[in-house]
This record gives C-alpha cells, structure tokens and sequence, in this order.
C-alpha cells in the first residue's frame, strides 16, 4: 500500500500578542501549505469573527504560510 506525505501546519495570531495557536494534520494529505494552511485559515477566521477588526488585521494570512511568497534570508524585524 502506498501512502502520501502528511499535511502539516502550525500558526498563532495576531503576530504582537498571540490569542490563539493552532496546528493542523492532515494524514496522506500531501503539502501542508496547499492542503492543511487553509484549514488552519478556517479556523481563525472563525475564531476572529465579531473580535475587534485590528486584532483580525494582525492575524496571519495564508499568503505569509505559502513558500513561494516567504522571503529567504533574515526575517523582518518586529
């Protein structure tokens, strides 16, 4: 029997002073930012809805988990 790659992702938000972790695995479901990223989204988007609209802005974006917009090199000082 051959099995897939597990789908994995962990992400906190909002970035200055976190409220919510989560971390999502997705067994034989392949790239974690493809397959498990958006299911993580669900959930805070859930968890952020009627909060505060700046706390909702500083959550972290699927766009900041996919590796292709990740910059290499130094982080971004906070």
């Amino acid at each position: 029997m051959k099995t897939g790659d597990h789908a994995w992702f962990v992400a906190f938000a909002p970035d200055e002073d976190p409220e919510i972790a989560i971390a999502v695995m997705v067994e034989h479901g392949g790239h974690g930012g493809s397959v498990a990223a958006p299911i993580a989204q669900k959930v805070m988007e859930e968890y952020f809805k009627g909060r505060s609209p700046e706390n909702a802005k500083k959550a972290v974006t699927l766009e900041s988990a996919k590796p292709e917009t990740r910059k290499k090199g130094k982080r971004k000082p906070r």
